[in-house]
C-alpha cells in the first residue's frame, strides 16, 4: 500500500472506493455519481500539496460542476445552491490566472455560465449552465495540459 502524506484522506479514498463498487452493485445512480465525484474530490485534496499541470483550483471547478449535476439528478436544491456559490468563489479567485494565460474567450465562458448557475431557481434551470460550465472548463483545462 502506498504511503500517503494525509492519513484521514487516503482512508477516506479507499472508503470512498468501496461505497462506489456497493452503490454501483446495487445500481444505485445517483449515490454512484456521488460517491465517484467524492472520490474525485478526496484525489484533489491529496495533489494539492504537489505541483501539478492542472492547478487545484480548475480540478475544483471541474468537480463543481459534477456535484451541481448530482444535485440536478437527485433534484436537492440546497446541493445545488452550494455547489454554485462553492464554483463562483473558486471561480472568482481562479480567473485572474486564466486570463494570464491569454485565454480571454474561456474566461468569458465560464463567467457566463456561472452567471447563469446564480440565476438558476429550480433543479431544471440548473441543466444548460451545468453543461456549458463543464465544457467551459474542459477548454481551460487545455491550456494547462503539457
Amino acid at each position: 500500500m502506498p504511503t500517503w502524506s494525509t492519513p484521514d484522506l487516503a482512508r477516506g479514498l479507499l472508503n470512498g472506493l468501496a461505497e462506489v463498487e456497493a452503490s454501483v452493485s446495487a445500481r444505485q445512480r445517483v449515490p454512484t455519481m456521488d460517491f465517484a465525484n467524492g472520490i474525485t474530490r478526496l484525489v484533489a485534496d491529496l495533489s494539492s500539496e504537489y505541483r501539478t499541470p492542472v492547478p487545484y483550483a480548475l480540478v475544483l471547478l471541474d468537480y463543481y460542476g459534477r456535484e451541481l449535476q448530482v444535485g440536478i439528478a437527485a433534484g436537492d436544491q440546497h446541493r445545488l445552491t452550494q455547489a454554485t456559490a462553492d464554483l463562483q468563489q473558486t471561480w472568482n479567485g481562479f480567473e485572474r490566472t486564466v486570463l494570464q494565460e491569454g485565454a480571454v474567450d474561456e474566461a468569458r465562458r465560464v463567467t457566463d455560465s456561472v452567471a447563469q448557475l446564480v440565476d438558476a431557481r429550480a433543479p431544471d434551470d440548473f441543466v444548460a449552465p451545468t453543461q456549458a460550465e463543464l465544457a467551459a472548463v474542459e477548454a481551460v483545462k487545455r491550456l494547462f495540459k503539457p
